[in-house]
């Protein structure tokens, strides 16, 4: 119970920054939880490799302060790939 609380304060703290930092740093988040979710369904990767691998995709893709619709787009699309290149 304590390590699944732990997970989700700090999947919480994870989207309160990226809410915070703002820019493309949520669809960052988004594209990476959506990706390491799926494998954990697929029982590719454990419960607790998920906030690890989101975390990966927001320490790679370049931050982008004031991102066009193409630029979000292209954000979610690298942190698929960031997230799926560490699976």
């Amino acid at each position: 119970l304590f390590v699944s609380a732990f997970r989700r304060a700090s999947d919480l703290a994870m989207a309160m920054e990226a809410a915070k930092k703002g820019g493309n740093a949520c669809a960052v988040l988004n594209g990476a939880n959506e990706v390491a979710v799926a494998a954990f369904l697929e029982d590719r990767i454990t419960f607790g490799q998920i906030p690890k691998l989101v975390r990966h995709a927001l320490d790679t893709v370049p931050f982008l302060p004031k991102p066009d619709l193409e630029q979000i787009l292209d954000s979610d699309r690298k942190a698929r790939e960031a997230v799926t290149g560490k699976i």
